[in-house]
């Protein structure tokens, strides 16, 4: 097989956690041809078992100017390496089920566009994809159903929306959705929406939140006049594992007006992890926006954290703080909460921790003695410590810090940088790719 040397996959079996090292490899001058010749290694998954081990594989098709990603398997007990997916067909973002027994990838097959499964104990099927789970997606600890993001209306919108007017052409039909280039959340006022095709393409869109470029993710939203008009909101949808019958529709969980960002599932799967930009809230229902200031920097929103029992209910608001806050999780007891933070621009992050459900603020970790990046939370299975990956000099080092506050410890050494971090489910094996 043609290889070269600077991708590199790496599986650590962790006695949480002991210091990787990286053996020295024989190098030579690049040369142009070897743009061809590399095969880029990428998005590692390791079975929550960890004894298998997905990774894809980019190749660089030099004939026809392209490139073409397959999925890999590795049996990391028996040593066994193959190709998982179907060869001369992109497939990307490669995963597991809860119990190991499926594997999810996304890829186009033919006018099958999104998710497709693989039954991984019955080798040799066909992929398939599973009614409603489409768009993003976290399957629940247990394995039987799976958590869905889609923007939905909010219950007595409808009625609204069905009482006005709907744009109506010269006969007074309601004129189709426009062709010609696609809105990035929705097309300006009927009023001033170009009629031809060469006006559409010249047309200006108006972004009325933060996140619009998530809207393609979430969900169909409905043209005007061809269902309903009604302001949309991303919610939360239950879906079985197996999909959903015909004619069938997903649990609603939430039906509040607000846009959600989901974090995580509670070790034990008894609670959903989310944020809720409250500033975008509040000026949504009609709060003013405050001016800025010649030459300062717009301040970052209110952003609470809530959780939400994942049979559904009442959502309980944990904690809330005015700055951009990512990585929202729990310690395996359950008892205290971590998150990225960051309280002003062009400042560093650090991660808080507090305590739940109270809200009580317990530590501040990497934020006077870390000018580095901190990256993706995971807490060790004792609840000691706090992982994550960081940008070191131009290298990258998975770090540790006390969950109780202290120095932060480089775990791994060595000139390379990494990315993908995977965990198995007892947190005891970490895969990674690796660049020297």
């Amino acid at each position: 097989m043609r290889r070269l040397i600077p991708l590199a996959l790496a599986v650590v079996t962790l006695p949480w956690l002991a210091p990787a090292s990286v053996d020295a490899q024989d190098t030579r001058t690049i040369e142009p041809a070897d743009y061809y010749r590399v095969e880029r290694l990428g998005s590692p998954a390791l079975s929550p078992d960890g004894r298998h081990l997905l990774y894809t594989v980019e190749t660089m098709r030099r004939e026809s100017n392209d490139r073409i990603t397959h999925i890999w398997w590795a049996d990391l007990t028996e040593g066994e390496n193959r190709r998982l997916s179907t060869r001369g067909v992109n497939s990307t973002n490669p995963g597991w089920t809860p119990d190991g027994s499926r594997v999810h990838f996304r890829t186009e097959r033919g006018d099958e566009e999104g998710t497709h499964f693989l039954n991984f104990r019955e080798p040799g099927g066909e992929a398939y994809q599973i009614p409603g789970l489409t768009g993003e997606f976290t399957f629940h600890p247990g394995g039987d159903w799976a958590l869905v993001t889609r923007s939905a209306a909010v219950e007595g919108q409808d009625d609204e929306a069905e009482a006005e007017d709907p744009e109506e052409g010269e006969e007074g039909e309601a004129q189709p959705w426009p062709d010609g280039t696609p809105a990035l959340t929705g097309p300006t006022h009927p009023e001033t929406r170009g009629r031809t095709e060469a006006e559409r393409n010249a047309d200006v869109y108006v972004i009325t939140h933060t996140n619009y470029k998530r809207d393609g993710t979430l969900g169909f939203v409905p043209p005007p006049g061809e269902d309903d008009e009604a302001e949309r909101y991303a919610q939360f949808f239950r879906i079985p594992a197996d999909g959903l019958a015909p004619g069938e529709e997903g649990e609603q969980l939430t039906h509040d007006p607000v846009d959600k960002s989901f974090q995580e599932f509670s070790r034990d799967g008894e609670w959903i992890l989310y944020t809720v930009n409250i500033t975008e809230r509040d000026q949504k229902e009609g709060e003013e926006e405050e001016e800025l200031a010649p030459g300062e920097l717009e301040p970052y929103p209110e952003t609470g954290i809530y959780r939400l029992p994942a049979e559904g209910g009442e959502a309980e608001k944990l904690y809330q703080i005015q700055g951009s806050v990512g990585s929202v999780t729990l310690s395996p007891d359950g008892d205290q909460l971590a998150f990225r933070l960051v309280e002003e621009r062009l400042t560093d992050p650090w991660v808080r921790v507090i305590s739940v459900p109270e809200g009580y603020h317990l530590a501040d970790l990497a934020r006077d003695d870390w000018k580095y990046s901190v990256g993706g939370l995971t807490w060790s299975p004792d609840g000691g410590h706090i992982y994550w990956q960081s940008a070191i000099g131009g290298q990258d080092q998975l770090v540790r810090v006390s969950a109780d506050g202290g120095p932060v410890e480089e775990v791994t050494q060595g000139r390379h940088t990494f990315s993908g971090l995977s965990f198995d489910a007892e947190l005891t094996r970490m895969a990674y790719v690796k660049s020297t």
